[in-house]
């Protein structure tokens, strides 16, 4: 498995126990959660081509690199890149500063960084997440022995991705990109028998702790919906405190250029037929509008119960929406 930290940055990351993936800030909120969620099974470069060439978003720099059963797959393009180093100690750079994806395999990789251009490792530094959707600029990732991975075999979805499949995201409603999204991710599924389908009443988080159903969710300002199966944690660029917290909380990433979110600004979990907000000790704070009682602003550290239909504000135009399922 891969232990990972990353620099904080306005670029989107995925990090997960089987891999890491870091891409250009030009992809939007909508690609982003689509990325997080459609990697759960593979984190395939193949995968995540597909998934980012759905949105428009062919030449998008990215890199990442993911465990299989022969070692890391490590993929680099438009200008981002990738070192490696491996069990003799030598830092392999892969991608070529061009547009086109560059391949290698590493059976014997003790660590790897996926960088966007212009950024140089930090090591050592940065915020340690075992998984989630952050934002950052690199991550950096020890890998530690584990059982072989079996590596994913796409070949077959990359036969069947053609213009058919895939229609312009211009032409696409958002049932349509959704569908679409939902049928790239049977593509990825088919292509490897070891990813089964998970049932839609009984998620099973990254940690190996089943998350519970629940009949709460948040909508994003950008149409993202967010359930509340296990706690939200949401900010400029979100930790996972694990110690404090379980099962494994999602983690959401809201723009901020003029820093009034926190890094790591608050938390809403499941109550009892109502959300529970907490701001986590943030700057600036957080408020929420409550049908029927006006905005209210919360105390640091003290949770609030609200009910569906409240509207949550964390400053710079970030809020969203807590519903019923």
């Amino acid at each position: 498995m891969l232990t990972s930290r990353y620099i904080a940055g306005e670029a989107a990351a995925v990090i997960r126990p089987g891999g890491i993936a870091v891409v250009g800030p030009e992809i939007g909120d909508d690609a982003a959660s689509v990325l997080w969620h459609k990697t759960e099974r593979t984190m395939a470069s193949e995968a995540i081509e597909v998934i980012l060439k759905h949105f428009g978003h062919d030449f998008v720099p990215f890199a990442s690199a993911a465990l299989g059963a022969d070692g890391l797959h490590v993929a680099a393009r438009g200008g981002a890149r990738a070192e490696v180093q491996d069990g003799a100690g030598v830092v392999h750079i892969v991608g070529d500063g061009a547009g086109q994806l560059v391949k290698r395999v590493f059976p014997d990789a003790l660590r790897v960084t996926v960088l966007l251009p212009e950024h140089t490792p930090r090591l050592g530094e940065g915020w340690q997440v075992e998984s989630g959707l952050v934002g950052a600029s690199q991550v950096t990732s020890f890998v530690e022995p584990t059982a072989a991975v079996e590596a994913t075999e796409i070949d077959d979805l990359l036969d069947d991705l053609d213009a058919t499949v895939i229609a312009s995201p211009a032409s696409l409603s958002r049932s349509d990109d959704i569908a679409d999204v939902e049928l790239i991710s049977e593509l990825v599924a088919a292509a490897n028998p070891h990813f089964e389908r998970e049932s839609a009443d009984l998620a099973t988080s990254s940690n190996g702790n089943e998350a519970t159903s629940s009949p709460y969710k948040l909508v994003l300002g950008s149409g993202i919906v967010v359930e509340l199966d296990r706690p939200v944690i949401v900010g400029r660029a979100p930790i996972d405190p694990r110690s404090e917290y379980a099962p494994q909380p999602h983690l959401v990433a809201f723009d901020s250029p003029g820093r009034g979110i926190s890094r790591t600004h608050a938390m809403i979990e499941q109550g009892i037929n109502c959300a529970v907000v907490t701001d986590l000790n943030s700057t600036n704070g957080v408020e929420v509008l409550i049908p029927g009682r006006g905005k209210q602003r919360l105390a640091a550290g003290v949770p609030l119960s609200v009910p569906a239909g409240t509207v949550v504000d964390i400053g710079e135009g970030a809020t969203f929406l807590v519903q019923e399922v």
